[in-house]
């Protein structure tokens, strides 16, 4: 488990970290493909080929992406997505792992590849404004990109040492932005991707935010016994 007392800020990832938008993902994808007559996916086989960019990941559902087909694909995904997203919930223990992680002085922020208005919303939806110093929405479809730029921005205003920063994801992309920022990296494996492409990383791996909760209990209750050594 990572050493949480050692990092001053908190990065986090949204989708398939905080909000499990995993299993709408899933079927919404899945009527894309049965419109096309290709064969629809169970959640195993969604977390072991979801990857970006989305363009390569839609070629490994068989789609066609020829002559820019595959934005065609994503805009319909994400005209569906956007309908009922709000029907997803947030992940088991999301809000406690927040809340102490509040508690104990850490600073959080939110990074994703939804849109600006789109999080904003979202946040404000699940009451968790107090959480996040600031949140980091994309502001075009360039997802990879925005991003990793939006996580640039938020290091140079932090103006930190790289190893007072953890980035918290589940997806190898979160990997790929946290190793291009030089921060450590906590992997969780209840997301869009299986714990054995994440293992491969070499990063910290979870298997979920209940697991991280319970660890941060722990952590909590060491800083109380050790603020308050004669409290029984």
């Amino acid at each position: 488990m990572v050493e949480i007392y050692k990092y001053k800020h908190i990065i986090w990832d949204w989708n398939g970290t905080i909000f499990n938008d995993v299993e709408y993902s899933r079927r919404i994808i899945n009527r894309i493909l049965k419109d096309r007559n290709t064969p629809e996916i169970t959640i195993e086989k969604y977390r072991s080929v979801f990857t970006y960019p989305l363009k390569k990941y839609y070629e490994k559902l068989k789609l066609d992406i020829s002559d820019n087909k595959w934005k065609l694909i994503d805009e319909e995904f994400t005209k569906t997505y956007e309908e009922r997203k709000l029907f997803c919930e947030l992940y088991f223990r999301a809000r406690e792992v927040l809340n102490i992680i509040s508690q104990i002085g850490k600073t959080q922020f939110l990074i994703s590849t939804v849109s600006q208005t789109t999080l904003e919303k979202m946040v404000i939806h699940f009451h968790l404004t107090e959480y996040f110093e600031e949140i980091y929405g994309i502001e075009n479809k360039n997802y990879i990109e925005c991003k990793l730029a939006n996580a640039n921005k938020l290091l140079c205003d932090l103006n930190c040492k790289k190893g007072e920063v953890l980035y918290i994801g589940d997806t190898l992309h979160d990997w790929e932005v946290a190793c291009k920022l030089g921060v450590d990296l906590l992997l969780i494996a209840d997301g869009h991707q299986n714990i054995h492409l994440l293992q491969q990383t070499g990063s910290k791996v979870i298997n979920s935010l209940d697991q991280f909760y319970h660890y941060l209990i722990l952590y909590q209750n060491l800083i109380n016994k050790y603020e308050n050594p004669y409290e029984k």
